[in-house]
């Protein structure tokens, strides 16, 4: 369940290089998982400034062998104010509320060029993986991870986490898909931003 932070060490490299990575972001896999709801026309699969395109998996095994590397193209704000956004947000939200259902944690990210931000890669779904049916349907994915987490935290229900989700959502303004379920702790959700406001 916890995320971890990248290597300062990759952080550097990855500042240095962030030309290059910006150049090559659309070589590298998607694996935004809203890609499956897109309802239009399939865009290049090249392309990393639209929609269900913007989150790319990086390998770095070779020198950072225990990381997997998430690379996400930002829009609307440049990375470091979208990220220093996000933390305010989770901070102001922890100082105001002491919630009995869920715990809302910082996303780990890190700004490593003006559009670009780097973070380790979690498996963890979105709430909208979980709860959504319809046009933005849950994926298997996400209902397999609740599926598991039900299995060792009986009593936990959809409904709970619909509810527990739904207060963070009035609280902070973070959509449903861009809420992380990392994992359940002492009984509660324990929830994380995904580095995006839209």
């Amino acid at each position: 369940m916890p995320v971890k932070s990248l290597p300062k060490k990759l952080v550097k490299r990855l500042r240095k290089v962030a030309g290059q990575i910006d150049r090559k972001l659309g070589l590298m896999k998607n694996i935004d998982h809203r890609q499956t709801w897109i309802n239009r026309p399939v865009r290049p699969a090249h392309t990393t400034k639209a929609w269900g395109y913007r989150v790319r998996e990086m390998n770095v095994q070779r020198n950072f062998p225990k990381t997997e590397l998430v690379i996400k193209r930002t829009h609307d704000m440049p990375a470091r104010e979208l990220i220093q956004t996000l933390q305010e947000i989770v901070q102001r939200h922890n100082r105001q509320f002491t919630p009995d259902t869920y715990v809302l944690i910082e996303p780990k990210a890190v700004p490593i060029s003006a559009e670009l931000v780097a973070m380790a890669k979690t498996n963890a779904p979105s709430v909208d993986e979980i709860l959504f049916q319809g046009i933005r349907q849950g994926t298997r994915r996400g209902k397999q991870f609740f599926e598991k987490l039900v299995e060792k935290n009986p009593g936990i229900t959809t409904a709970a986490l619909d509810e527990a989700a739904g207060k963070v959502i009035a609280r902070t303004g973070i959509e449903f898909g861009n809420l992380l379920l990392l994992g359940v702790k002492k009984g509660k959700f324990v929830f994380m931003p995904l580095v995006d406001l839209e």
